[in-house]
Parts: C-alpha cells; sequence; structure tokens
C-alpha cells in the first residue's frame, strides 16, 4: 500500500520548480496568462501526492492554472471562475481517479484536443504526454515529458502544431470563450471536407465536446 506523504512533506524541497517556471514564463514566446492559484491549491496537490520540485506541482500549488496563446492551450492547475475546473475537479468530472488511473487529464484546447500525463493507459514510457486530437479522432505521444511539454507550449511553434484547426479571427473568439468551453466546429475538423473558416463554430462546454468524440472511450 503506497504512504500518503503530508502536504509538508510536498512542500518541504530544497529546489521548488517555480522560481525558475516563472522566469520561463517572463520569457515566453507565447502569450502566458497565468492565473492565481485557488484556495484549494494545498488540498489538490496533497491528493495529487507530487512534490513542489515537480512542474506538475508547481503548477498546480502556484497557479490555478495557464492559458496560453490567447487561451487557445489551457494548462490546468488549482483553477479559478475562468477555468471553471481544477485539474483534479475535471479528472473527477470525466470519471477518472485522482491520483492512480490510467491516465491525468493536464490541459485541454479550444478545439476540444485534450492532453494527458501516461499512467499506464498508453503504450510507451509512463509520464510522457499524449494528445487526442479532434481532426483524427486519436490518441499520439508528444514524446515529451510534463516539464518538456510545459516548455513547448510557452516557446514552441503552436500554429505549426495546430495547423487548419484555425482560421482567420481566431485569437478574438477563442479570448471571449470561458476555460470550461472549446469550440464545437461542423463539419467537424475529423471530416476534412472544407477549410476550417468555412465551417460553422459555436462555443459548447468540453464536457460535452468530450462525450461527443468518444476521447476517453478511445484508445491507441
Amino acid at each position: 500500500m503506497p504512504v500518503i506523504r503530508s502536504l509538508d512533506d510536498l512542500l518541504a524541497v530544497a529546489d521548488p520548480a517555480w522560481p525558475s517556471l516563472r522566469r520561463e514564463i517572463g520569457r515566453a514566446g507565447n502569450l502566458v496568462d497565468v492565473i492565481p492559484p485557488a484556495p484549494t491549491a494545498a488540498a489538490d496537490l496533497h491528493r495529487l501526492q507530487v512534490t513542489v520540485r515537480s512542474t506538475l506541482g508547481a503548477v498546480i500549488y502556484e497557479s490555478g492554472g495557464l492559458l496560453i496563446d490567447h487561451g487557445w492551450v489551457r494548462l490546468l492547475g488549482s483553477g479559478d471562475d475562468r477555468l471553471g475546473r481544477s485539474l483534479v475537479s475535471w479528472n473527477l468530472i470525466c470519471g477518472l481517479a485522482v491520483p492512480g488511473d490510467s491516465m491525468l487529464l493536464v490541459g485541454d484546447d479550444a478545439v476540444g484536443g485534450l492532453f494527458a500525463v501516461n499512467i499506464g493507459r498508453f503504450a510507451g514510457p509512463p509520464g510522457e504526454i499524449h494528445y487526442f486530437a479532434p481532426d483524427s479522432l486519436s490518441w499520439d505521444s508528444l514524446g515529451l515529458g510534463y516539464s518538456d511539454f510545459v516548455a513547448f507550449l510557452l516557446n514552441g511553434d503552436l500554429a505549426e502544431f495546430y495547423g487548419n484547426a484555425r482560421w482567420d479571427g481566431w485569437q478574438a473568439e477563442v479570448a471571449a470563450m470561458a476555460g470550461h468551453q472549446a469550440m464545437s466546429i461542423y463539419p467537424p475538423l475529423w471530416a476534412k471536407t472544407s477549410e476550417t473558416g468555412e465551417r460553422s463554430r459555436r462555443p459548447v462546454p468540453l464536457q460535452e465536446l468530450v462525450g461527443l468524440t468518444g476521447a476517453l472511450e478511445t484508445r491507441p
């Protein structure tokens, strides 16, 4: 039976990750909005049983989450009203045990893509980030651990990563959308029938979109 570490043990580290991560955020190539941590941050950290030496622990304990590139990517932390959920609550809403399930949802994007840490659900190394792509309805490994994934979000070429999933004027539409929503696009992105900008779009609850795509039932 695993030993449950106290909150003091999770916080008592010599080299917490947040100071260096905050510096990286300050010089990030992509626009980053750091949400202040929620009052539940300590409880969430304790539930996850990760220390603040880890990047994941730092994001949970020191932030409500990160809104990246005009809010196109939402990296989950302890939550706030803009996100409408925390990392812990979102996993529970999606029916995943925290901790100890086969994957841990750590972020998502404006078109319903999901980012998850592999804890045995997928082939490949534990701890690797997998992405559920709405244009293929499949999970794919990014070949990155959580820390490298965050570094990619801060400075990577997100325009290239998302390719044709974006449309002219997406910045204003996404910035106006609630953090618990995603764009329902019709025809859907996996139906490669037209340019994304020519399809109809409307914001819907992300949970609804996850159910429609079957992301949590899909395996590689």
